[in-house]
């Protein structure tokens, strides 16, 4: 999906993978206020984040990694375009 982005095809990135296709603009986000917040010196968003959002995220990324790859998720799956 990386490389689809980096060479500017954003559809086929996508169809590579839609769930870290939508959480890649939050992680960036995250990770700039976290740069800028140790800039600053001040708490990062990341710590004001309650804890149960962060273990929902992860059990969603895990549940569609593993439900990818099983035959009746096949909709899931990467496709050649």
């Amino acid at each position: 999906m990386l490389s689809a982005l980096i060479e500017g095809k954003i559809y086929a990135a996508f169809r590579f993978n839609p769930l870290l296709f939508a959480l890649l603009p939050i992680f960036v986000f995250l990770g700039v206020d976290y740069i800028i917040a140790q800039y600053r010196g001040r708490v990062p968003l990341q710590r004001k984040v309650p804890a149960w959002i962060w273990t929902a995220l992860l059990v969603i990324v895990l549940v569609y990694g593993v439900a990818r790859n099983l035959p009746w998720f096949s909709f899931l799956a990467p496709t050649e375009l």
